[in-house]
């Protein structure tokens, strides 16, 4: 069953063409023309992924996730390991614009400020994990639920930053 191509397409394809929008009203449309990578070989990305994915969740203590994916939705899990994990996080560390624990900190940032708070703990702990300092991932933790706060979606658990760190 291939779900992803309705969840997240919907939402990715409106805000694309509105940042193109943007970048043309202000005269930049040439930024996008620039290529940081090479052309998209999948069988590449793919274990790209998979070294990336199993590198971030690496301390993370919690494999759930992918063998749940895997089991209900393998063609999204292989294609999430290519695209997501592969050419994004892999590949935005690769250009040298950032380091695979700045990746995963604007991931857990992401997921923080959704709201989704299970999957949260688990980058959380994935941004301490990679390297990054405590102090970074709870301040981070601390804008992203005050954001929701601001937003009227306070999230439905609290989130230690201290507690996580011990399940490392």
């Amino acid at each position: 069953m291939a779900i992803w191509p309705f969840v997240g397409i919907p939402w990715v394809v409106p805000a694309a063409l509105g940042s193109v929008a943007v970048l043309q009203r202000k005269g930049l449309e040439h930024i996008g023309s620039k290529t940081f990578r090479e052309p998209m070989d999948v069988e590449k990305l793919l274990e790209a992924g998979k070294d990336i994915n199993a590198k971030t969740y690496a301390k993370v203590n919690n494999s759930q996730v992918r063998e749940l994916l895997t089991l209900g939705f393998p063609e999204m899990r292989k294609s999430m390991s290519a695209l997501v994990w592969g050419y994004n996080v892999s590949g935005a560390s690769k250009t040298g614009l950032l380091t695979e624990a700045e990746v995963e900190l604007l991931i857990a940032t992401a997921i923080v400020a959704g709201g989704a708070t299970r999957q949260s703990k688990s980058h959380i702990k994935a941004s301490l994990g990679m390297g990054n300092s405590f102090d970074i991932v709870e301040e981070v933790v601390a804008l992203a639920t005050e954001f929701n706060e601001w937003n009227n979606t306070p999230l439905p658990n609290s989130l230690s930053v201290e507690e996580l760190s011990k399940e490392l």
